[in-house]
């Protein structure tokens, strides 16, 4: 009698352990956890799409196709066009934030960083494949919400390691003066795709 008490517990857990695992992979599918190498290659490759061709012309098979999978495998990891699109601008905007918070490397004096992150951002933007990618991420900010919070984090979290920054280099100075460091700098960066283009 004992015994089938323990296994009949046994079998309880084991079905509760399997369907946490369904569900841990089903959550897992969509921003890539499950596999990282499959999901970064499809981000790698739909991000490439994007470039290319554009939102207007971008599809889950044109993504697949360069990705060298089947659709059915895209759709697995990222069940939705708008599933993929927002891990293609989230991916975008992380691999600019780390690279930005190298150019920041803490090991240096604030207006070394400074003039990095500066460099870096000028750099960063007169690339073609950048600069594509950044009117595509803001045009779909435009239309839809999921993307406009992705690049709004992203901005916010730029403006405040700048504000941080120049607050180092000058501890003293009136907000109203940070924020205005702050404005420059952006005006810079961003304005360099802008007259990079014509």
């Amino acid at each position: 009698m004992h015994g089938d008490w323990f296994w009949s517990l046994l079998h309880w857990l084991y079905g509760i352990g399997y369907l946490l695992h369904a569900y841990l992979t089903t959550l897992n599918r969509g921003i890539g956890l499950g596999s990282k190498t499959t999901a970064t290659r499809i981000l790698d490759a739909a991000t490439q799409v994007l470039v290319e061709h554009g939102i207007g012309l971008f599809t889950m098979r044109r993504a697949a196709e360069k990705a060298g999978i089947s659709v059915g495998n895209l759709t697995y990891h990222f069940p939705s066009r708008d599933d993929l699109i927002r891990g293609v601008i989230r991916q975008g905007f992380a691999v600019f934030e780390s690279r930005l918070e190298a150019a920041l490397n803490p090991g240096r004096s604030p207006v070394e960083r400074l003039k990095n992150a500066l460099k870096f951002t000028i750099e960063w933007g007169s690339d073609e494949d950048t600069l594509r990618f950044q009117r595509e991420a803001w045009a779909l900010a435009l239309h839809d919400r999921g993307v406009r919070s992705i690049v709004d984090r992203f901005y916010e979290a730029g403006i405040e390691l700048l504000k941080e920054l120049f607050r180092e280099i000058n501890p003293e100075a009136p907000e109203a003066q940070v924020a205005l460091a702050v404005t420059v700098f952006a005006l810079i960066s961003e304005g360099t795709p802008i007259l990079n283009a014509r």
